[in-house]
C-alpha cells in the first residue's frame, strides 16, 4: 500500500476518503451481497487490511489481512414516515465517519433498504490504496461474484491483484522519460504563470460543525443531449468543460467580494498506462493508477468561458503531451530517504504557516466513462451514480464527474464549516448555468438539481434523488 501523497503527513490518514453512492432498482439479495463484497475483498486483500506507517519512510506496510470488525451495515427504512430525512441523515453521517487504517479496514459499506425494489448502497474507501478509476473496478468485481452466487455457479478466483505497491510503475518508466518530465515541469514552475496569488472560493466561512457535505448537478434527457452536443460544438472533452465552467462560476462568485485576481490551482488526474513499457506487471487495483498534476487558471483568463476553455485545452494537452504527471512522481522515492516524523512536522509546519501552498483551489477526478468500467448487470440494476470525495480548507472543492449511460452527474464535496448549506446551493445554481447556460430557463427549475416529475420524488441537491416505484 504505497502512500504517495503529502497531505498525510498534514491531517493524518482518516479524512481522506473516496464514498460512492448507487441507487439501485431491482430485488436484492442482502446476503448474497454480504458474500459478494468478501469475496471482491479477497480478489483486493489491500482493502481489508490494517496497515502502519514506517518508521524510516512515508510508505504504508500491509499487517494484517482479514479485518475482524463488520464492514457492511445494513439498514431497513422501509417503515420511514420521514424516509428522505432519514436517507440524508444516514449518508451524511456515513461520509463524516472517521476510520483509522491503522486500526482498521479502509472500507466500509452502507445498503439503505427503501422497498423490495429500491435500494441505496454506498461504498467508502481510502484513497492510498485505491484510486477513483479502480473504485469502479472494484464495485466491478462485487457486481461479478454476485451474479455468480444468484447463477449458483462455482467461484473461482478474479484476476490476482499482483504486487500490492507502485513501485513496478518507477522501475518500468525509462531514465530519459524521467528526465524530460522533470525538465519541462521545472521550466513551467519556473514561469510566471504559476507564480501569482493563488485564489480560493470566497464563502463565508461559518464555522459551523466540521464534516462534510456534498451537491450534485444532474444531466440527464435532453440535458445530457446538450451537455454531449455542446461539447463536440466546442471541440472539447466533458472534463475539459466541466473545468472550464468551474472556474468560470468560481470567478463570477469572487466578483462580488473583489477577488479578481491570481490563479486558480486545480489538481487535474493524468493517465499514466501510456508511458508504461507493453508487459509491465502493474497492480490490477491499480490498473487505472493516474498522476494528479496542477494546472493553473489566471483569474483573468475566466472573464469569459471561452477564454478559461482555451486555457485549459492548452495546459491539459501540453500535460498529457509531455508527461508532466510523472513529475510529482519523480520526488516520492527520494522520500523514502527522509524519516516518515520529520516529513510530518514539516508538513505541519508549512500548512500551519501558508495552507494555501499544499491546497488547490480544486481537485477534479477523471475516470473517463463509467459504463467502460462497469459491465452490464441485469442482477445488480445501477440507476444514478454520485462521487464524494475530500472537501479541502481554506475553500477547496472536490469535483467528481461521472458518465454513466446517458447520465452525466457533477458531484461537489465542500467543508461545512467553510461554507453555509444556503452559499453552495447558490454556487452550484451558478455552476450549472455556466455548463449548461439555458438549464433551469429551459426545464423551469428554480435550482441545481433535475425536476421532480410525475415519475420522480422532489430531492434536494445533497444527496441521492430515488425514483418513486
Amino acid at each position: 500500500m504505497g502512500s504517495d501523497k503529502l497531505i498525510y503527513a498534514i491531517d493524518g490518514v482518516s479524512p481522506f476518503m473516496l464514498h460512492l453512492i448507487m441507487e439501485l432498482n431491482g430485488p436484492l439479495d442482502v446476503a448474497c451481497l454480504a458474500e459478494a463484497i468478501e469475496g471482491a475483498l479477497e480478489a483486493t486483500p489491500v482493502l481489508k487490511s490494517r496497515a502502519r506507517l514506517r518508521w524510516l519512510r512515508p510508505y504504508w506496510e500491509v499487517i494484517e489481512d482479514v479485518a475482524l470488525e463488520t464492514i457492511l451495515t445494513v439498514r431497513d427504512l422501509t417503515s420511514e414516515s420521514a424516509r428522505d430525512d432519514a436517507i440524508r441523515r444516514l449518508i451524511e453521517a456515513f461520509l463524516n465517519e472517521t476510520i483509522d487504517v491503522t486500526q482498521s479496514a479502509p472500507a466500509r459499506f452502507l445498503l439503505m433498504r427503501l422497498s423490495d425494489a429500491q435500494w441505496v448502497f454506498v461504498i467508502k474507501v481510502h484513497h492510498c490504496p485505491i484510486d477513483a478509476a479502480a473504485l469502479f473496478i472494484f464495485v466491478n468485481d462485487i457486481k461479478t461474484y454476485y451474479e455468480r452466487l444468484r447463477d449458483g455457479r462455482m467461484i473461482g478466483p478474479l484476476a490476482s491483484m499482483g504486487d500490492r505497491t507502485r513501485r513496478p510503475l518507477f522501475r518500468q518508466v525509462s531514465v530519459s522519460l524521467w528526465g524530460r518530465a522533470a525538465w519541462a515541469a521545472l521550466r513551467r514552475a519556473l514561469s510566471d504563470r504559476s507564480s501569482r496569488p493563488r485564489q480560493f472560493i470566497a464563502f463565508s466561512a461559518p464555522e459551523s460543525e466540521p464534516g462534510i457535505a456534498y451537491r450534485s448537478v444532474v444531466l440527464e434527457g435532453e440535458d445530457y443531449a446538450a451537455f454531449r452536443a455542446r461539447c463536440k460544438s466546442l471541440g472539447v472533452t466533458g472534463q475539459e468543460l466541466i473545468m472550464a465552467a468551474l472556474c468560470r462560476a468560481i470567478h463570477r462568485w469572487n466578483r462580488a467580494s473583489g477577488r479578481t485576481a491570481g490563479v486558480y490551482s486545480i489538481i487535474m488526474p493524468v493517465d499514466l498506462r501510456r508511458y508504461v513499457r507493453r508487459g509491465g506487471r502493474i497492480p490490477r487495483i491499480m490498473a487505472s493508477f493516474v498522476g494528479g498534476t496542477q494546472i493553473t487558471i489566471p483569474a483573468a483568463a475566466a472573464e469569459t468561458l471561452e477564454g478559461a476553455l482555451a486555457l485549459i485545452v492548452e495546459e491539459v494537452r501540453y500535460i498529457r503531451t509531455h508527461h508532466l504527471a510523472l513529475m510529482p512522481n519523480v520526488i516520492f522515492p527520494l522520500l523514502a530517504l527522509i524519516p516518515a516524523r520529520w516529513l510530518r512536522r514539516a508538513a505541519r509546519r508549512v500548512y500551519r504557516r501558508r495552507p494555501e501552498k499544499l491546497i488547490p483551489t480544486a481537485v477534479v477526478t477523471n475516470v473517463g466513462r463509467v459504463d467502460r468500467i462497469l459491465s452490464p448487470s441485469p442482477r445488480f440494476p445501477i440507476r444514478r451514480l454520485e462521487g464524494v470525495g475530500t472537501a479541502y480548507v481554506p475553500a477547496g472543492l472536490f469535483v467528481a464527474p461521472l458518465s454513466f449511460g446517458r447520465w452525466q452527474t457533477i458531484t461537489i464535496t465542500y467543508r461545512k464549516d467553510a461554507c453555509s448549506e444556503e452559499e453552495m446551493t447558490s454556487f452550484v445554481e451558478l455552476f450549472a448555468d455556466e455548463l449548461l447556460p439555458g438549464r433551469r430557463a429551459r426545464r423551469g427549475l428554480t435550482g441545481a438539481v433535475s425536476s421532480s416529475s410525475s415519475e420522480r420524488s422532489e430531492c434536494d441537491v445533497d444527496h441521492v434523488c430515488l425514483r418513486e416505484e
